[in-house]
């Protein structure tokens, strides 16, 4: 009776860990952060370039633009237009503080300014919006990951609800010296045979990156954990939307090396409710997982 108990408060817990794992938090995105939208100094940096490329940008994001009235506007212009720096005819134009722009639409976006020269001189943005953007899963949920009680039902419970894609990543936790994780074969995880694993990680917490599509199998090298049902299957499949890099005002994607330290001033009070809401719906399912 015990021990079915602990089961079903386990698989509960992990449900309410998938609903905390698919909130969509909206992102509030502050354009240059605390350079603000202007023309950028002079030199090898492009400024908005790194900005983009040190983001990643999803269907219902908005972008914020904040700059003196009258000293500056944002044009919303075509790929055209922005190469060229032709800002006769815009999609759409905000000469007021704070332009905000939500990104309603997959593809490239394309911004400047209308005011003189302020396009030539580098106040030009070029951003890449995807369908949705990669995601963490905490594997076992508030579990995490130990043996579980029940057998290996626990995992295949948690994996069952999940959609794993390109660029996806597991985050394994545990505490340092009780458990480890071990990428192994198929053949090797049917047989729970650990002595000619693809990789193993003893160090919490452990964050692997799905970079390949097709199944992935990870248990543990302790003795008996994986015959226990410390044991995780997962399917990875191809994203259905592009994640190329953000066009820059050249066309060609961003260099790293030109890049600037992401700041932290565009953190948005969406952002912070957002954090909320996920602490919240976390305790709710440790509560029920633990009582």
């Amino acid at each position: 009776m015990m021990k079915m108990t602990m089961i079903r408060l386990a698989i509960i817990a992990m449900s309410l860990f998938s609903f905390v794992e698919t909130i969509s938090c909206q992102q509030v995105l502050v354009v240059g952060d605390r350079l603000g939208w202007t023309i950028p100094p002079a030199g090898p940096l492009r400024p908005y370039d790194a900005w983009a490329a040190s983001h990643t940008f999803v269907v219902g994001d908005i972008l914020v633009f904040n700059f003196t009235n009258g000293d500056q506007d944002v044009a919303r212009v075509t790929k055209e237009a922005f190469l060229t720096c032709n800002t006769t005819n815009p999609i759409q134009v905000n000469k007021t503080n704070p332009a905000d722009f939500t990104l309603n639409s997959t593809g490239d976006w394309f911004f400047t300014s209308t005011l003189d020269k302020h396009c030539e001189l580098g106040q030009k943005l070029a951003v890449h919006v995807l369908a949705s953007g990669p995601r963490n899963y905490t594997v076992g949920g508030p579990l995490g990951w130990i043996v579980p009680p029940g057998g290996d039902i626990v995992y295949k419970s948690w994996a069952r609800t999940k959609t794993f894609r390109l660029g996806d990543a597991l985050e394994f936790l545990f505490i340092n010296g009780t458990q480890d994780v071990a990428e192994v074969k198929k053949e090797d995880y049917d047989r729970c045979q650990t002595n000619n694993t693809i990789a193993v990680y003893s160090s919490s917490p452990v964050r692997i990156v799905l970079n390949t599509t097709g199944e992935h199998f990870y248990t543990s090298t302790y003795r008996d954990h994986c015959a226990l049902g410390q044991k995780l299957a997962i399917n990875v499949t191809s994203n259905t939307s592009s994640s190329s890099s953000s066009p820059t005002s050249s066309g060609l994607a961003f260099s790293p090396e030109a890049a600037m330290p992401p700041s932290t001033s565009g953190t948005s009070a969406s952002g912070v409710v957002c954090a909320y809401m996920l602490t919240f719906f976390t305790f709710v399912a440790m509560v029920f997982f633990y009582y």
